[in-house]
């Protein structure tokens, strides 16, 4: 972390986002986090508190064995996700945004208790003055209202397009999205960008393209999925250590 700071501070970034994944598990109603054990966060943030540094804090229930969400308590995350936010009032420093994605904004997991442990949390969360980011994939926003009226910043995951042709598909994807955002006056973040394969510059872009300027685009969070830092990555394919025209592109864009 304190040698990504360089590249941070070099690229003009403003905020990390630390992501907290959390897996459903078959044989178990119930996550893995122990909230007496030692975790990631009691090092974080007094790190960047230290250094001032904004960050989001992001939540997401991940189900690679397609446990049935039916079959699944949603329940036991409400608790965890809890615990990890008694951690930051403990530091008493507190994220911009607080996202939640994945399973927890599947009806089919949720259950009807979303609304309730939101509100719960603007109410609770003493000393938290930022905003609830629900994220979902463009599909999923377009083919639902059911996360609309509740998302106070609409967040947008991105998966790899199911298209050659990027322009075509962004352009009717963002599209619609910008329709839906206005309809229901949200701004938007992009909380995934999943930027692989060869042409990570060009599938940046035209996820930055065809936004109607009646939309407020809060912001968009460079490659997420590992602890690594992209800029920093040279291993694996969401790195972009070794994207020189991306690089150079990135920091032209946020000098502006």
């Amino acid at each position: 972390f304190i040698r990504d700071l360089d590249l941070y501070h070099e690229y003009r970034l403003s905020g990390w986002m630390i992501e907290i994944p959390f897996q459903l598990h078959p044989l178990s109603p119930q996550s893995s986090f122990k909230y007496y054990e030692t975790h990631e966060l009691d090092t974080l943030l007094p790190i960047l508190r230290k250094h001032q540094l904004p960050y989001s804090l992001a939540f997401t229930v991940e189900n690679p064995r397609n446990v049935p969400l039916a079959q699944a308590s949603i329940d036991p995350y409400f608790t965890d996700i809890s615990g990890m936010l008694l951690r930051c009032m403990k530091a008493r420093y507190f994220p911009r945004y607080l996202i939640f994605m994945g399973e927890l904004c599947k009806p089919a997991f949720s259950k009807g208790k979303l609304p309730g442990f939101l509100a719960q949390v603007k109410q609770e969360f003493k000393g938290f003055e930022g905003e609830i980011v629900l994220a979902a994939t463009p599909a999923e926003w377009l083919d639902s209202d059911y996360l609309w009226p509740l998302a106070e910043v609409v967040g947008i995951c991105y998966r790899e397009p199911p298209e050659l042709e990027y322009k075509p598909y962004f352009m009717r994807i963002n599209r619609q999205l910008s329709q839906k955002l206005i309809q229901y006056q949200k701004p938007a973040l992009i909380v995934q960008t999943n930027l692989v394969g060869g042409r990570k510059l060009l599938l940046f872009k035209n996820q930055l393209r065809f936004w109607d300027e009646q939309t407020e685009l809060r912001g968009i969070v460079l490659n997420s999925l590992y602890c690594e830092f992209p800029l920093a990555d040279q291993h694996t394919h969401f790195g972009l250590a070794g994207e020189q025209e991306f690089k150079q592109y990135l920091k032209r864009y946020t000098a502006k």
